[in-house]
């Protein structure tokens, strides 16, 4: 993400800032066999979108308030590149100030995890 800044991929950025969550939570449910102790309709093995993820660490206090209102930023954020956004609306600017307030979301989950674990 400080490269993104760096070479001011603000854009890309932002994506990676969500993406890092969804490998992190995914990897969460798998190392530590969260669905085993909890009742869930969906299955490991399933897709699972980053709304169900942020929705589920949140529900089993991976997050705090905090954090899971940090996540929700940064998967509302990171939703705006999909083409079907950009066409039928007018385009967000994605500008260092976003980056930057992005990746004070993601060190604001990150903290919560290491609460956590």
């Amino acid at each position: 993400m400080k490269t993104c800044e760096q070479s001011k991929a603000y854009l890309a950025g932002v994506v990676l800032t969500g993406a890092g969550i969804e490998y992190i939570l995914t990897a969460w449910i798998r190392a530590f066999d969260i669905l085993k102790h909890v009742k869930h309709p969906k299955k490991l093995t399933d897709h699972w979108s980053l709304k169900e993820l942020i929705d589920l660490a949140y529900q089993q206090g991976l997050f705090d308030l905090e954090a899971f209102c940090a996540a929700e930023r940064i998967r509302k954020f990171r939703n705006l590149v999909h083409p079907n956004w950009f066409a039928g609306r007018k385009a967000v600017r994605f500008t260092k100030h976003l980056l930057e307030a992005r990746h004070r979301d993601y060190d604001t989950v990150i903290d919560s995890i290491q609460r956590y674990i």
